[in-house]
C-alpha cells in the first residue's frame, strides 16, 4: 500500500474528470451504506437487508469497474487473499453442484446412509429420486452461495479503493463512528425501547428486552460489531491524544506514524465518551464472547502500544477513565446481570457444539452444506427437550 501523503494523493485525485470524481463517491456511498446501512436491517438477516447487501455490492461493484474503465492507467492490487476466496467459492460449489450418487457416496457415504429414500428405486419400495448434491440443504447453499459472492465483490473493491494511507484512515473513523452509533443505539433500545428493533420491527420470537442487542437478534453480533470498530475508534483516540507535533515513539522510522492533528481536546473527550460508550454497551450485551473480546482486544493494543512506544501517560489516563465510566454505567444499571450472565454457563450451548464436533467427523470432507445447519444437527440432538431452535452454531471464543 502507498504511503502517499494525504495532499499529494489529493492532488493525484483533482487530476481526474469529474464522472471518474463520482464513481469514487459512489464506491465510498457503497462503502458507507456496508459500514452503517446494511447492520441496521437486523444484521442484514431480513430480505431488506439481504437486498440492501447485494445492491451495496452491485453498485461498488460498477462503479469501481468503471472508473477502471476510464483510467488511463488501471490497474489490480493484489490482496494475497484472492486463492482463499477462490477456494471457498469453490467448496461452497461443489456442495450444491449435481453429482452422481457414486460421487455422492465416496465423498459424503453417511449422507447416502441417511438418505434412504433418495437412492432410486433398487434400493427401497419407496423412492423420491437421486440425491444430487453433497449438500442437505441445496436451497440454502445456494442461497449462502450468493451471500459470498457478495462478501467477497465488497471485500475485493474495497482493498482496491484503499490506495492511500489517508483512504485507510478515512475507513477507520467510519468504522468507529459505526461502532459508537450501534452501541448508543442498543443501550437506547435496552433502556427506553419498546420491545421492538428500531422501535418499530416486532420479530416474532426476540425482543430488544433483556440485554442490549442493537439491530442485532443475538448479543454476540452486536458484541462483535462494536469491538470491529473499536479498534479504529482506539486508534482514533490515540493519534488525537499524542502531544506535540510527532509522537514519542522509540523508533525513528515510526516517528512519522501517528502524527499530531491540531490541538482538539473536544475531540479526544468526544472519542473518549464514545470508547466509554461502546465498553459500556458491550458489557450489557451480557454475552461472555463479547467480554472476552474486548478484554483481549485490550491486552493487545496494550502490548503492541508498548512495544512501539505509542504508549504516553496522557493516553493511559484517557483508557482509564473510559473504563471507569463503564464500570460506573454498570454499577448504576447492570452490575448483577453481568456478573450472572458470566458465571452462567448455558448446557444448550454446550450441546450443540458437541452435536457439531459428532457432525464433522460424520462429514469431514464436505460437510452438510453451507446453511444446512439448522436441518443437520437435528440428527444429534434431541431438540423436542430444547426450546431453542439453533439455526447455527456460532463460537464468539473461537472468532476472538
Amino acid at each position: 500500500m502507498s504511503s502517499t501523503s494525504p495532499r499529494r494523493a489529493q492532488k493525484k485525485r483533482m487530476l481526474k474528470s469529474p464522472f471518474q470524481q463520482q464513481l469514487i463517491q459512489g464506491t465510498d456511498l457503497g462503502l458507507l451504506s456496508a459500514i452503517f446501512l446494511v447492520p441496521l436491517f437486523l444484521g442484514g438477516r431480513l430480505g431488506s437487508g439481504q437486498v440492501a447487501l447485494f445492491a451495496t455490492a452491485g453498485v461498488m461493484t460498477l462503479c469501481w469497474l468503471i472508473y477502471q474503465a476510464l483510467d488511463e492507467t488501471p490497474k489490480y492490487r493484489v490482496t494475497r487473499f484472492e486463492p482463499i476466496l477462490i477456494l471457498v467459492a469453490l467448496l461452497v460449489w461443489l456442495q450444491c453442484a449435481p453429482l452422481s450418487p457414486e460421487w455422492i457416496s465416496r465423498i459424503s457415504p453417511k449422507g447416502s446412509e441417511i438418505l434412504t429414500l433418495w437412492q432410486g428405486a433398487d434400493a427401497t419400495t419407496y423412492d423420491l429420486g437421486n440425491w444430487s448434491t453433497i449438500s442437505l440443504s441445496p436451497a440454502a447453499t445456494r442461497q449462502g452461495l450468493l451471500f459470498l459472492f457478495a462478501y467477497a465483490l465488497i471485500f475485493v473493491v474495497t482493498a482496491q479503493r484503499l490506495g492511500h494511507v489517508v483512504d485507510v484512515e478515512k475507513v477507520f473513523r467510519w468504522m468507529a463512528l459505526a461502532a459508537v452509533g450501534m452501541a448508543g443505539l442498543g443501550l437506547a433500545q435496552y433502556f427506553f425501547g419498546n420491545g421492538k428493533f428500531l422501535w418499530s420491527y416486532e420479530h416474532p420470537t426476540i425482543t430488544t428486552d433483556g440485554s442490549a442487542k442493537g439491530s442485532f437478534t443475538n448479543g454476540n453480533h452486536f458484541a462483535h460489531f462494536l469491538m470491529l470498530g473499536s479498534g479504529p475508534l482506539l486508534w482514533w483516540f490515540m493519534k488525537e491524544s499524542e502531544e506535540g507535533t510527532e509522537t514519542k515513539s522509540r523508533r525513528s522510522s515510526r516517528r512519522r506514524e501517528f502524527q499530531h492533528q491540531g490541538n482538539r481536546p473536544l475531540l479526544s473527550f468526544v472519542l473518549l465518551a464514545g470508547l466509554g460508550l461502546v465498553f459500556f454497551a458491550v458489557l450489557m450485551g451480557l454475552t461472555r464472547g463479547g467480554v472476552a473480546a474486548l478484554g483481549i482486544s485490550l491486552i493487545v493494543y496494550l502490548f503492541v502500544c508498548w512495544v512501539r512506544g505509542f504508549i504516553s501517560a496522557r493516553m493511559m489516563a484517557g483508557l482509564t477513565a473510559g473504563g471507569a465510566f463503564a464500570i460506573a454505567g454498570l454499577f448504576l444499571y447492570g452490575m448483577d446481570q453481568v456478573s450472572t450472565n458470566l458465571d452462567d454457563w448455558d448446557v444448550d450451548r454446550w450441546l450443540i457444539w458437541e452435536a457439531n464436533l459428532k457432525m464433522a467427523e460424520d462429514y469431514p470432507v464436505l460437510g452438510t452444506g453451507l446453511g444446512s445447519h439448522f436441518h443437520s444437527y437435528r440428527s444429534y440432538l434431541n431438540t423436542p427437550l430444547f426450546e431453542s431452535r439453533f439455526t447455527h452454531a456460532e463460537s464468539g471464543y473461537l472468532q476472538v
